[in-house]
């Protein structure tokens, strides 16, 4: 990464964002997580300080983008809806106010039935 213009920089996050996309979209996991990896130690080199935000904004981006998959796959897993319903078996009894992805203003708001195996 060294010797690069900010611009050579931005289109190397943006083209490691496009890989990791499509290596997520081809179900290759481990090459996505190599490549969120890489990104993430990207954040150590501060050598160039007055890049460093942009550089920061940049990658935490695709580290959001790969979160996003990640959960977007783990909802989409426990999305089993029950026939007839369209209530993942999973969330049923949990109502979730501000969905699909949660962020630091979700609202959750819990509703036990007697019948719920979530309940003790």
């Amino acid at each position: 990464m060294l010797n690069l213009s900010q611009q050579e920089y931005v289109k190397h996050i943006d083209e490691l964002q496009q890989q990791l996309v499509v290596a997520w979209d081809t179900d290759q996991r481990v090459k996505a997580l190599k490549i969120a990896i890489q990104n993430s130690k990207l954040l150590s080199d501060t050598k160039v300080a007055q890049f460093y935000p942009s550089k920061f904004v940049l990658i935490t981006e695709i580290l959001d983008t790969f979160g996003r998959l990640v959960y977007d796959r783990i909802f989409l897993k426990a999305a089993n809806n029950e026939p007839g319903t369209t209530t993942p078996i999973l969330l049923k009894g949990i109502s979730l106010l501000l969905f699909p992805f949660p962020t630091a203003t979700t609202t959750l708001s819990v509703e036990f039935q007697k019948t719920s195996p979530l309940t003790r």
